[in-house]
């Protein structure tokens, strides 16, 4: 495929429609885990489903642990999110390589305090030149359009102007 925007910096728009459908596909998975663990703990204490509760912090715990296996589980294997792939979008390092795994979880942990910050931290999108969030900033990544099937961006595969192997 030859398309103009090939290794451009993604922008907020698209980024945003990624994270949209991502967090659906998280709540998806966290609901149907929560009702499986809820049905085999009702099994195994012999009551009915709707008399079994999981408790909160367990929730929190389960559902904190998905969207973690889900976006760093993404971003070191295949480079992107569902979400992202959809929109064709690739977090990439600066250099255009992929991103593995402990800079995958280090971004992780640093976008959702950046998100919870009154979104000030994504919004950066806006104001920095390379389109990042703090949280790209920190873990020294970009978010670039991808629509092809490999799993690296080489210096050639990336568009004029796009993933600078210095910045």
């Amino acid at each position: 495929m030859n398309d103009p925007w090939q290794g451009h910096y993604a922008g907020i728009v698209s980024r945003a429609g990624a994270f949209i459908i991502d967090v659906i596909v998280v709540t998806i998975a966290t609901s149907a885990t929560l009702f499986f663990l809820q049905a085999l703990d009702a099994m195994v204490s012999s009551v009915p489903v709707g008399e079994v509760q999981i408790a909160a912090e367990w929730a929190a715990v389960v559902s904190m642990f998905i969207f973690l296996v889900y976006f760093v589980g993404g971003w070191s294997v295949f480079g992107r999110t569902g979400g992202e792939a959809l929109f064709g979008l690739r977090v990439v390092r600066r250099n255009g390589t992929r991103v593995h795994f402990l800079r995958s979880l280090f971004r992780f942990f640093v976008f959702f305090p950046s998100l919870l910050l009154m979104g000030v931290g994504v919004l950066w999108i806006v104001i920095d030149k390379r389109r990042r969030t703090w949280a790209d900033i920190a873990a020294r990544t970009v978010v670039v359009y991808d629509w092809g099937k490999v799993p690296e961006l080489s210096g050639s595969s990336v568009g004029p102007g796009a993933v600078d192997p210095v910045g």
